[in-house]
């Protein structure tokens, strides 16, 4: 879903290595930080490993603002530790189904209660593959940008790292 959301705005960019969040190599770096906040240093370590410049993430908040805290504290160190690593990350609220469904054109994807049951009542996408296909065919114009500000927050740093100025 992401690779597909990245090809609107770094159609260039190359895919090294994908990883499910449950199965990061936590950072030592982190010791004291959460285990989010050690997640995202795992990432930009095992980016770096692989001799990435950027690494690109979304994590579902799934109603804790604990975690969206603890991202944005990830997100911090990684900048402060991996200088030369770009980190393109956010929290989708409550699900990235939401992002899904804001370039679907839902008007306020955010609030939906339970963005996976209207993924799948509202738009027959049943499946990873179906959503990484609206998600290649949808347009993130102005107004889908308006509606998901997480998903916007994303998309400008994928464009300010492919070097595109916001579209």
């Amino acid at each position: 879903m992401l690779a597909a959301l990245l090809e609107h705005v770094a159609p260039q960019a190359e895919i090294v290595d994908a990883i499910p969040w449950r199965t990061i190599r936590k950072d030592r770096a982190g010791d004291g930080a959460s285990a989010e906040a050690r997640n995202v240093l795992g990432l930009a370590n095992r980016a770096r490993d692989h001799g990435c410049d950027t690494v690109v993430f979304a994590r579902d908040r799934d109603g804790s603002k604990q975690r969206q805290s603890d991202i944005a504290k990830g997100l911090e160190q990684a900048a402060e530790i991996f200088a030369d690593l770009h980190v393109v990350g956010a929290v989708a609220i409550e699900t990235i189904e939401a992002w899904v469904l804001a370039l679907l054109g839902h008007p306020e994807p955010e609030t939906v209660g339970k963005p996976k049951k209207e993924r799948l009542d509202g738009h027959g996408i049943v499946s990873w593959s179906d959503m990484a296909a609206a998600v290649a065919n949808a347009r993130p114009d102005e107004r889908v940008r308006a509606c998901a500000p997480r998903l916007q927050a994303w998309l400008a740093r994928a464009e300010r790292r492919a070097g595109n100025a916001a579209r």
